[in-house]
Order: structure tokens, then sequence, then C-alpha cells
């Protein structure tokens, strides 16, 4: 049975990235799991383990509170690591196709020698004469239809 709405939950995905963390025991962990990712009602949950309501509230409260740790843990890494980077730059995390990634990675790559450039004036290269170095990725052609 699952509550059309609740006040704590957990992807799937979150909840895997939390349990290295947790100290607390199997059963509370699956107990846990139930309530936060599946959305099962606390007294359900509590049935089939043979607890209390209370009991499966503690797991998921120790699960949640643990998250909420993790996500403090992780903006402030990013916050962190934003202040290292040059002006106008961002941090990035998305999927994407390999050759996209590697095409990208290429594009920082050069404009992280332009800020290093820019930072040493006195360098042998010319921002004009590293441009002139620059190697394009190959460009795919791709056959629509037959």
């Amino acid at each position: 049975m699952t509550k059309p709405s609740r006040k704590r939950q957990l992807t799937a995905a979150e909840f895997e990235a939390v349990r290295p963390l947790l100290n607390i025991s199997k059963d509370r962990i699956d107990a846990a799991y139930s309530a936060l990712v599946l959305g099962d009602v606390l007294q359900s949950v509590a049935d089939e383990y043979g607890w209390s309501r209370q009991a499966v509230n503690d797991a998921a409260r120790i699960v949640w509170d643990t998250f909420q740790a993790y996500k403090r843990g992780q903006e402030a890494e990013l916050k962190a690591l934003n202040e290292v980077l040059p002006k106008g730059w961002e941090m990035l995390v998305i999927p994407a196709p390999v050759d996209l990634i590697n095409e990208f990675k290429i594009n920082v790559s050069e404009r992280r020698a332009l800020l290093s450039l820019e930072a040493e004036p006195l360098r042998n290269l010319t921002k004009a004469e590293l441009l002139a170095t620059r190697k394009k990725p190959a460009r795919r052609k791709i056959k629509i239809g037959t």
C-alpha cells in the first residue's frame, strides 16, 4: 500500500548513494528502503518485519538524516570547487555520448591553455599560434534513411 504523498522519499539511486554510509542492520536498511523508496506504509513494513511502526520510522529517519548530511557534503564540495574555477566557469555533470564528451574535453583543454597564456604572457606561443595548432575532431557523416 502506497500513500499518495509523503514527506520523506528517496529515489533508488539516492538510497544506494548513502547505503555504504549506514551503520545499521540489513533488516533496518531494507525496511527503510521499503518506506522511503517504495513508498510502503510504515505499519505494513512493520507487520512484515514483526516490528512496531515506530521502529520502522526510526530506521527510515536514520537513513533520511544520513541522506541529508550526504547532500550537505555534496553542496559544500560543489561550492569549494566553484570557488577555484576561473571567472565565468561553472561545474557541469551531465550524461552524454562519449564522442561529444571527448570533443568537449578538447574544447575545455584549449580554453584552459588560453587562460594559462593570459596568466603567463611570457610564454613562447601566442593565442593565434595556439589556435592554429588546434586539432578539430573529425566530424562523422550520419546517413539518414537507406
